[in-house]
């Protein structure tokens, strides 16, 4: 019976010291680094449909108007209407966006899947579905 009112006070004090910790932790918002990225900062669409982050850390961001790619500093925007046509993509209305074992990007959008490559002279190739045919295979000259 003593040994059972020692053990209880012993978890009731630890609880309680493991909670204040929460609390202090919850409590400090500098503890935690975060940027809100919207169209105002050049984000294509304040929806996002799909985040990544890839193994060089960079995030994407797939939305119904283009896939954006931002590497800390600044947003590079890929779509159907781009400034530069190593930017070109076959569709802005991205799905979702994963990455392989190999490193290469892979989107899908409503034209198709899109892969982009790993290497500084990254590709985008698309692979569509039957009777839809891709309109080209882009190799970018800047990563």
């Amino acid at each position: 019976m003593k040994y059972t009112k020692t053990i209880a006070l012993i978890i009731t004090l630890l609880c309680f010291l493991q909670g204040q910790g929460l609390a202090l932790a919850q409590d400090n918002p500098n503890q935690y680094n975060y940027l809100y990225l919207t169209i105002r900062n050049g984000l294509c669409d304040n929806s996002i449909r799909a985040i990544h982050k890839d193994h060089n850390s960079f995030m994407w961001f797939g939305t119904s108007n283009g896939l954006d790619r931002y590497d800390g500093y600044e947003l590079k925007h890929y779509s159907t209407a781009p400034r530069q046509p190593y930017l070109f993509i076959e569709s802005n209305y991205i799905n979702d966006i994963d990455e392989d074992d190999n490193n290469y990007l892979w989107v899908a959008s409503e034209a198709g899947i899109m892969s982009i490559g790993n290497t500084p002279a990254r590709t985008i190739m698309c692979f569509t579905l039957p009777f839809r045919p891709c309109l080209s295979m882009i190799s970018i000259i800047s990563g």
